[in-house]
């Protein structure tokens, strides 16, 4: 679940490095569009990678996450709204919070993103759905970016991702791998039923 109230941010030394977060920070959908990539499902042919766009589902999913956030911040809630998302399966509403929480990591400097899937296999997909978002992006960007992305340090085994701008990612699951410590700028909890105490 995404939080709404975020950390005041900073933005980089370079030119190329600020344009390109004045571009994205405002747009995440447009980052998505023009920045990240991910493996086709299809079930008859091998996975491919593919643009990431947004479908009907994701785009519901990114207004109520606005209007969240909108509420959280004119209302200066005590306890932040958090959202419980009802979905189908393979609606890509996972595949859009992940890359909503990488999205965060990579332009708002000191973010703290936490995912817990509900079983291992699960989080070791969602760390790879992650590091794929920071992968394939289009030579420009990617030049403009490496101020902070030079720096990334991903490790499967251990389930984080780290930026040089101070932002973490981290993937565990609820019956095996933990998250200790930290605090999240944004929480995805996968299975929500499954667990008996939601609170960080």
């Amino acid at each position: 679940m995404p939080r709404a109230k975020l950390p005041s941010r900073g933005i980089g030394s370079t030119d190329a490095y600020r344009r390109l977060k004045r571009l994205y920070q405002g747009d995440r959908d447009r980052a998505f569009r023009d920045l990240y990539k991910i493996p086709s499902r299809g079930d008859d042919e091998p996975s491919r990678i593919i643009p990431f766009n947004i479908n009907n589902l994701q785009k519901a999913l990114s207004l109520d996450i606005d209007r969240a956030i909108a509420m959280n911040a004119r209302y200066s809630l005590d306890k932040q709204l958090k959202m419980i998302v009802g979905k189908q399966r393979r609606g890509g509403v996972s595949s859009y919070l992940t890359a909503f929480a990488h999205w965060e990591c990579n332009f708002f400097d000191h973010s703290e993103a936490v995912i817990i899937a509900h079983v291992e296999d699960t989080a070791d997909v969602m760390m790879t759905f992650a590091q794929g978002f920071g992968q394939h992006w289009p030579t420009e960007q990617q030049d403009a970016a490496k101020e902070w992305m030079k720096e990334r340090i991903d490790n499967t085994s251990a389930g984080y991702i780290k930026w040089g701008n101070g932002s973490v990612l981290r993937v565990g699951s609820a019956g095996g791998r933990s998250i200790k410590g930290g605090r999240s700028t944004f929480e995805l909890l996968t299975e929500y039923a499954w667990y008996s105490d939601y609170e960080p």
